[in-house]
């Protein structure tokens, strides 16, 4: 979905994509209603792909009745494991190989320091906005699981909706929604980038976090509820402790796929500031190859970053749930 919806890779390379048609036609005209018409064609896939994926999506996970699903980790068939380290092998090879061509661009040291000197105002913005709809993002999801389960497929329609829209029609539409005398603090505002990754990229935390909701047993909250019948201490000393799993999960990508962001906070980013990603984007047609490189590299280490912190977190986690809550045949 995203490689249909964003033109941000694709115009990095010199090639230009349909949805980067829908920028171009909004920047030259300024019309919403003809970018559109124009984005129609996009819009009819990504919504039958939408379509065709929401019974995969309506069964996300099943509910577990324990923390883990066996006693012991089964004993994979050779063929199995060769595969699996294969995959890690592929996995780390390409998070290595941009890495280490970045270091090999930036050069010297003090060509980084440079850089990311004169973009520290960019780098302040961007991690304030990847880390505001990260946090946002959460109660908005918690939210909206509450009821996705009753809402059946529809539910799971309106949910799934916003990733079929492009990126550039997202930017437009916040345009079109916020610019009135009604709001005059919010359009143009800084708060522009934030709701465009939250447009964005939240219907991916509201999976994340459903799927962790739908492994807590429904037992458990039903005791919690009788054991504890003050139901914000239930929450905050039951609920949340079982939902942080996902609540991490959820958090560490949006926050890693907002640092990237382009395709519609390239519309919305209010005058004199502007994400990394604007920056980079800029800088790739004057050639400044080992600025540009500098700032990716700054973007690789705080995406990197983010995922491990998320990764080290639910595996501290995992094995404080398998201690304090030992399975059957452990011990």
């Amino acid at each position: 979905m995203f490689s249909l919806t964003d033109y941000s890779v694709p115009s990095l390379f010199q090639k230009n994509v349909y949805a980067l048609e829908i920028f171009a036609e909004y920047s030259a005209s300024s019309l919403p209603a003809r970018a559109f018409l124009l984005s129609l064609p996009v819009l009819l896939v990504t919504t039958a792909v939408i379509l065709a994926s929401q019974s995969a999506l309506h069964s996300v996970a099943q509910v577990s009745g324990g923390a883990r699903l066996w006693a012991s980790p089964p004993s994979w068939p050779p063929v199995f494991s060769g595969f699996q380290a294969a995959a890690l092998a592929i996995l780390g090879f390409q998070i290595m190989v941009p890495f280490l061509g970045l270091v090999k661009a930036v050069g010297a040291w003090p060509n980084l320091v440079a850089a990311l000197s004169a973009a520290r105002s960019e780098v302040a913005f961007t991690f304030w906005v990847a880390a505001v709809t990260a946090l946002f993002c959460l109660p908005i999801s918690l939210v909206i699981d509450a009821e996705l389960g009753r809402g059946g497929r529809p539910g799971w329609l309106a949910v799934t909706a916003p990733l079929a829209v492009p990126a550039p029609l997202v930017g437009i539409g916040l345009i079109v929604l916020w610019n009135h005398p009604f709001f005059p603090g919010l359009y143009g505002s800084r708060w522009m980038p934030v709701l465009a990754g939250l447009a964005r990229f939240t219907p991916l935390a509201v999976i994340l976090i459903y799927a962790q909701m739908r492994r807590i047993h429904p037992l458990l909250i039903d005791a919690a509820r009788m054991l504890q019948p003050d139901s914000i201490r239930t929450w905050l000393l039951i609920r949340l402790p079982m939902l942080a799993p996902g609540l991490l999960a959820a958090a560490g990508l949006v926050f890693a796929l907002t640092l990237g962001e382009l395709g519609a906070t390239l519309i919305v980013a209010p005058p004199g500031q502007a994400t990394l990603t604007l920056r980079i984007y800029n800088y790739l047609h004057y050639g400044a190859s080992d600025t540009v490189a500098g700032l990716c590299l700054l973007m690789v280490a705080a995406a990197l970053a983010a995922g491990c912190l998320a990764v080290a977190a639910l595996s501290g986690w995992s094995r404080w749930t398998a201690m304090a809550y030992p399975v059957e045949g452990d011990e």
